[in-house]
């Protein structure tokens, strides 16, 4: 009975460690763990739309929107992308996970072999807010969903770039990263889609019901793409990248903030020609000190523009802990 305990405890910490983002899960017997978790509980995890909106128009043929209801689909890895062959009219989704790499080539494929949906991890989606990646972008959605699991302040520069879907894996109402502090609140990504009126489909889990391996990233997209495909069809609007991870859509311009002496400020030459008001900014907290930020803060707000601050130096563990601390003030006051 004890080994037996003590075997659950130890493969609770060591999943709540590679959710979290503490363990790698590269290595085959840890990857091949994590992926079965992520497999059982991607089937179990609570989904909620949290934005409404449509799915984009001329993407999904009538015969793919019955199978995304039936569940008729087919997963892959992008490593399996140069060796897949693709049927007439098949469902195909594309989870591209951390570990990817040569994103243009992953664009080609997933053209060439008529991929309809693509799941991208942080690297893939910060590289669609260089002008590389924005060339790449337009390719890759001129025939595919593109769907992004956001779980920081990192991923908010896509929304200037218009996502087909976003999945925010969410701890006590923040989306968090498991390492990365840059967490940013439910309630304040909504606030941000709605002022300017952004109508990507947010759709919300549960932080343990996603780790980012292939069963898990598909099948919770899948489920995802299935909630959001009952309201009305949308197009798609256009949006633009003013310079390294800053983009602009309508009168608003996201920006993320990794590195502070590394800046380049050119980009607000580009915003005030092209009609920005409003800038959001989010922080790496990890590298760039309370002082940097009110510098930054400082300086968009000598340039005319409105400043949002869009996120907060937490992770998932320290929202965990706060929440835990909250709960022992409430209880005892004097504490």
């Amino acid at each position: 009975m004890r080994l037996l305990l003590l075997t659950i405890t130890v493969a609770a910490a060591s999943i709540t460690l590679v959710v979290d983002g503490y363990i790698s899960y590269r290595t085959p017997l840890m990857a091949a763990m994590v992926n079965g978790y992520g497999a059982a509980v991607a089937d179990l995890a609570p989904l909620e739309v949290i934005h409404q909106g449509g799915l984009r128009d001329g993407i999904l043929t009538a015969k793919n929107r019955k199978q995304l209801a039936e569940g008729k689909w087919t997963g892959l890895n992008w490593r399996e992308l140069p060796h897949y062959k693709p049927k007439p009219e098949a469902l195909a989704v594309l989870a591209v996970t951390p570990d990817a790499s040569d994103y243009e080539a992953i664009v080609s494929g997933c053209l060439e072999k008529r991929i309809k949906v693509v799941v991208e991890s942080s690297g893939m989606d910060a590289w669609h807010s260089t002008a590389r990646g924005w060339g790449g972008l337009e390719k890759l959605t001129a025939g595919v969903l593109r769907v992004v699991v956001f779980d920081g302040g990192h991923h908010l520069p896509t929304l200037g770039l218009q996502p087909d879907l976003l999945v925010v894996p969410v701890t006590m109402g923040y989306i968090a990263h498991g390492h990365t502090r840059d967490a940013m609140r439910v309630e304040d990504l909504s606030a941000i889609l709605e002022r300017e009126q952004i109508e990507c489909p947010v759709v919300a889990v549960p932080r343990w019901g996603l780790v980012k391996t292939t069963a898990s990233m598909n099948r919770i997209v899948m489920r995802a793409l299935a909630a959001a495909a009952t309201g009305d069809v949308r197009h798609h609007p256009e949006g633009e990248v003013l310079g390294s991870r800053c983009t602009r859509y309508g009168e608003a311009s996201f920006l993320y903030v990794d590195h502070v002496r590394k800046m380049n400020w050119g980009w607000l030459e580009s915003a005030a020609a092209d009609g920005v008001k409003r800038v959001y900014l989010a922080f790496n907290y990890d590298l760039v000190s309370p002082e940097q930020a009110q510098e930054v803060i400082q300086k968009l707000k000598r340039s005319g523009l409105q400043v949002k601050l869009a996120n907060e130096p937490l992770h998932v563990a320290g929202i965990i802990v706060r929440g835990g601390m909250r709960c022992i003030s409430a209880r005892m006051p004097w504490y």
